[in-house]
């Protein structure tokens, strides 16, 4: 078999250069042709498979845009589309067997798992990012979680004790609770709950509820924030195979306000505890009363990035994934 080497020139080198060997990318795509980039990262000089992007233009906080440049000067096709819907697009983007990094909403996620066979494609394996699944896990090790002190129960259950699970959970006077799904799909957004005279003000948030889950599914309920523990500041970290990489404030759309070193700590101590996906993110709160909290964790994969840098992130996405796929 034929394979050819092409030289992967930096984005300071002339134009010509460049266009010269996009060129040949393209040509030997389409011929299917299996070509290496020669090329340098913070490894040193390698030989490697190129790996592509697809990454969704559907949130401005995910930084889409600066992702794709990025992953561009390190020598990669980058493929940036408008958001996709998630029933009936076909995703023809790429070949079966290509090397594909994807930066998407969750939805989208989901569909290229069950429609293709990109590797490594998201890192989104559902069920390690079930509350249920990761919170007993982080609690044997000593690690705070803000909703910590929670219950776990089916929906159909909280709906119909609802009455006890108030009085247990529920803010003194107001009865206001904090339910939130266990599933890191995120199919609803967790929120404060009322539930008083007039009952029908619980009914309404409830209604949104069940539209993105059955009776069977897992929430999680605990006490709402009080004045002293309310969420001050939260940082989002981004995690590859149990090390730190970068991280950012976001609080807020606030991407300037510094790394507290606390919140690294905490998130570095997280990280070694539990690795639900090659690469994934941790997200730390203080609360104002000077706590430090993890607060979940989250696919890297449909995840904002913030003010990361982005620099570390899309080079280690990219030494993950040759290593998947044997390329080193």
């Amino acid at each position: 078999m034929i394979k050819f080497i092409i030289e992967g020139f930096a984005p300071w080198k002339s134009d010509v250069l460049r266009q010269e060997t996009a060129m040949w990318k393209k040509i030997l795509d389409n011929l299917s042709v299996t070509y290496y980039i020669v090329g340098k990262n913070r490894k040193g000089i390698l030989m490697m498979q190129n790996p592509k992007w697809l990454i969704e233009d559907f949130d401005p906080d995910n930084k889409f845009l600066d992702l794709a440049e990025e992953a561009n000067r390190q020598g990669c096709d980058v493929r940036v589309e408008k958001y996709i819907p998630f029933e009936g697009a076909k995703l023809d983007f790429f070949k079966e067997d290509d090397i594909v990094l994807t930066q998407t909403s969750i939805n989208l996620a989901l569909q290229i798992q069950k429609q293709t066979n990109w590797k490594p494609g998201p890192w989104l394996t559902a069920q390690h990012y079930e509350c249920t699944h990761y919170y007993p896990i982080l609690q044997k090790a000593g690690i705070p979680l803000l909703n910590g002190n929670c219950l776990f129960e089916k929906r159909k259950m909280i709906q119909e004790h609802i009455d006890e699970i108030v009085k247990e959970f529920g803010e003194t006077g107001s009865g206001r609770i904090f339910i939130r799904p266990s599933s890191g799909l995120k199919p609803f957004t967790g929120m404060v709950f009322i539930y008083k005279e007039p009952y029908d003000l619980f009914e309404i948030d409830w209604y949104w509820v069940t539209l993105g889950t059955t009776e069977d599914d897992i929430l999680l309920v605990a006490k709402p924030f009080g004045y002293d523990d309310r969420v001050t500041n939260e940082w989002r970290f981004i995690a590859a195979e149990g090390e730190i990489i970068t991280g950012s404030h976001y609080m807020n759309s606030d991407y300037e306000t510094p790394v507290a070193p606390e919140s690294l700590e905490l998130a570095i101590e997280a990280a070694k505890v539990y690795q639900p996906d090659p690469m994934y993110t941790v997200d730390v709160c203080k609360t104002a009363n000077g706590k430090f909290h993890v607060m979940e964790l989250n696919s890297f994969s449909c995840a904002g990035l913030y003010g990361c840098d982005l620099k570390p992130v899309v080079e280690r996405a990219i030494d993950i994934a040759r290593k998947l796929n044997g390329n080193l």
